[in-house]
């Protein structure tokens, strides 16, 4: 898949916004806290301070409850974006899609994007 977003939602699975703690873990082990800005039950959008290439690896803590899911996930693109309120920085909004997820953990996911889906209007 590209590195850059079309601006066209092509997602087949419901998505909601909600700010869930994400741990991610790079390759060379670095861990980046972020928050999500939305999830389905095969991915995530988050925002980061520092660029991830397009097909990088990472592992995931995702905590939606007091357990983390615990998963893996393939960076499938990356959105550069100049900060308003910052001179000379940059964010990255990334799309990453869950790899090496267990059902269980799906369906976790899946639960709680039906559950606050429910909830908003």
């Amino acid at each position: 898949m590209d590195d850059k977003w079309d601006g066209i939602n092509r997602r087949r699975h419901i998505r909601v916004e909600f700010p869930y703690t994400l741990h991610i873990f790079t390759p060379d082990k670095e861990a980046i806290s972020a928050y999500i800005e939305d999830i389905s039950e095969v991915g995530i959008k988050t925002c980061l301070r520092k660029k991830i290439e397009a097909s990088t690896l990472l592992e995931l803590e995702i905590y939606l409850k007091d357990t983390p899911v615990i998963c893996q996930g393939k960076v499938v693109w990356v959105k550069e974006v100049k900060s308003q309120h910052f001179k000379n920085e940059y964010f990255f909004y990334v799309g990453v899609e869950f790899e090496k997820l267990s059902d269980k953990d799906r369906d976790i996911i899946k639960r709680a994007v039906v559950s606050l889906k429910m909830k908003r209007p």
